[in-house]
């Protein structure tokens, strides 16, 4: 998922494929999580940029949301969110 700014609008996650109820963990400063399975709603709150990184490398490190099932598979989604 990308977000351009911390301020960006919410985007809509929904889980499908194995079996729910689904939970998503992670990102914690950067994303908030509401709603329940299989749909979530993300909200950027912070940014994964880093303003002082040399500009030959990626600045834009993405953090992970954990999104799990009921047989406790897990399947990382990545986020970015902009300064």
């Amino acid at each position: 998922m990308y977000f351009a700014t911390a301020s960006a609008a919410a985007q809509t996650l929904t889980v499908t494929g194995s079996t729910g109820p689904y939970t998503i963990n992670g990102c914690g400063g950067i994303v908030n999580v509401t709603g329940s399975s299989p749909t979530f709603t993300i909200t950027p709150i912070g940014s994964t940029t880093s303003p002082t990184a040399p500009t030959y490398l990626s600045n834009y490190s993405p953090c992970q949301l954990s999104v799990t099932d009921s047989a406790s598979n897990v399947t990382p989604v990545s986020v970015i969110v902009g300064l």
